[in-house]
């Protein structure tokens, strides 16, 4: 009987060490911090925008009970047993939040390394929304998950936690297209009077996409990149005077010309000087028949003369 009885006490000792203890309760009552480091290679994210969601609230015996809003959604907090199972609560919940507009229990925005700290949390299990960044080389995704405030280490409550995001997935950048303006002269004579800038508009699939100012402090270039593949075109207002403008497209790059062309009309002068005789011509003519018609008469006239000496 007594064999049994130790036997017994052995085997209750042994559950009883089984089952962790936290050497302290649960200040339900107690502020938490959270600080999530979001990195990639030692890089930094600055200005990443984090929403925390208090989904459920906890108990001093260190059990947790949803709360609104996300009491009236049909999942469970308590069948969780891993990682996997965490993940899919963390996707679920913020599929319910961006649906439903859900407003965040905290708002927060990175630091330049990528560093954020939000105090004053109450106690409770909390969704981290996911973010996503975009970089040049492409854009990192990082998964929404779950953290309680506090966190269990050793059977002991930390109510200060520290947490550092995984990128779950990299989406590298599509190939992009570098497009550039410049400005070209044409006034070799008159370089003196160009203008300190001129304006160029550019027009992304026909609509104004940016106003540049080009000069010689950006050495009459601009330069920009083309993500999607997009129609361009350029112009330019203001052209100055006694200058054209012509526009040259070579492949990614367009050539903006001022071409010196000063606008020199030719009118006829006031007082044109005479270069020839000006009379009409039926004057001429007037003149050749009365001068015929003299010279028949005349000889006429000596016909007459000369029968009237023969009659003598």
């Amino acid at each position: 009987m007594k064999r049994m009885v130790a036997w017994f006490c052995l085997a209750l000792l042994c559950l009883c060490l089984s089952v962790p203890v936290s050497a302290q309760p649960l200040e339900v009552e107690r502020e938490c911090s959270l600080t999530l480091h979001y990195a990639k290679e030692g890089v930094g994210f600055a200005g990443v925008e984090i929403s925390l969601y208090r989904v459920a609230e906890a108990n001093p015996d260190g059990t947790y009970v949803l709360v609104a809003p996300f009491a009236d959604y049909a999942v469970s907090i308590h069948d969780v047993t891993d990682p996997k199972g965490w993940s899919d609560l963390a996707t679920t919940l913020s599929g319910y939040a961006v649906a439903d507009s859900l407003p965040a229990t905290r708002l927060a925005h990175s630091d330049q390394q990528g560093q954020v700290t939000v105090s004053g949390l109450p106690t409770g299990l909390y969704l981290v929304d996911g973010v996503t960044v975009e970089q040049e080389s492409g854009t990192y995704t990082f998964d929404p998950f779950m953290v309680y405030l506090p966190t269990q280490n050793e059977g002991e409550y930390q109510y200060e936690v520290v947490a550092k995001p995984k990128a779950d997935r990299f989406t590298p950048a599509p190939p992009r297209t570098e497009y550039r303006v410049i400005k070209l002269w044409e006034d070799v004579e008159h370089t003196q009077r160009r203008p300190a800038s001129i304006t160029a508009q550019i027009y992304k699939n026909g609509i104004l996409w940016n106003t540049v100012t080009l000069s010689q402090d950006n050495n009459w270039t601009y330069t920009w990149t083309d993500p999607d593949q997009s129609e361009w075109s350029v112009v330019e207002r203001n052209v100055p005077e006694d200058y054209t403008v012509y526009v040259d497209q070579k492949a990614t790059t367009f050539v903006v010309t001022n071409q010196w062309n000063p606008d020199t009309p030719t009118e006829p002068p006031a007082d044109p000087p005479e270069t020839g005789d000006t009379a009409p011509v039926w004057l001429y003519v007037l003149v050749l028949c009365l001068s015929g018609s003299g010279c028949v008469i005349v000889g006429l006239a000596l016909m007459r003369g000369k029968r009237y000496e023969k009659r003598q």
